[in-house]
């Protein structure tokens, strides 16, 4: 749950990229099994309005504890601002032939 009202301003992706292997949803040796029920889901988009409380993403874990690390991490690589974010524009030139 975001643990405060304002706007989605950013995600450290990289970092949750990370904890989906902590939860065993990647490999860090080629010889590790990855397990498919563990994951991130249904994210809040940059720039949407959440209310407190409100769910940022939803934990798919093995086990309570593990669904435990990865909310506790989930809220320091989902940042919640006052204002809303400054977006880059998708398409930056448009060239012709």
């Amino acid at each position: 749950p975001a643990p405060r009202s304002g706007f989605v301003t950013g995600m450290a992706t990289r970092d949750i990229g990370l904890a989906v292997v902590e939860l065993g949803g990647g490999r860090r040796l080629t010889s590790d099994t990855v397990d498919p029920r563990v994951g991130f889901s249904d994210f809040a988009q940059i720039g949407q309005v959440v209310q407190a409380g409100e769910p940022l993403a939803m934990v798919h874990a093995a086990d309570d504890a593990s669904a435990e690390r990865a909310r506790q991490s989930l809220l320091t690589l989902i940042h919640i601002g006052d204002a809303p974010p400054v977006l880059a524009p998708v398409l930056v030139k448009y060239i012709t032939a």
